[in-house]
């Protein structure tokens, strides 16, 4: 087996595969921007900062309906309205007093901007 610097094949793996114009991608990754302005499947989204702690959402009504990261630090959100269709969905993260460890740490803040 030859080996082959990591430029070199990443050249030769971009080389083998053909795509449209609207799905390239340049050598190093980075979306080609089409000529309609975006980066191809790359759309606007709503990532509002929320004027309501964690806590607060939970106590309105928000469910955790998935976490993420070492400590679970990182959370979606979600408000359902019973006979109505479509929920609100809100990403939390919590933040430590400078520990290491989030489980460790005497005061947590929560960062939570809302996803729609």
């Amino acid at each position: 087996m030859r080996y082959i610097s990591g430029f070199a094949a990443v050249l030769l793996i971009a080389a083998s595969f053909s795509a449209r114009p609207a799905e390239a991608q340049s050598v190093i990754g980075s979306p080609v921007t089409p000529a309609g302005g975006r980066a191809a499947g790359k759309m606007p989204t709503t990532f509002a900062p929320l004027g309501q702690s964690m806590a607060q959402l939970l106590d309105d009504g928000f469910q955790i309906v998935s976490l993420a990261g070492e400590d679970g630090e990182m959370m979606i959100l979600r408000e359902s309205f019973p006979g109505q269709p479509g929920s609100k969905w809100v990403r939390c993260e919590l933040a430590g007093g400078g520990q290491s460890k989030l489980i460790y740490s005497r005061s947590v803040s929560s960062d939570c901007r809302a996803l729609n």
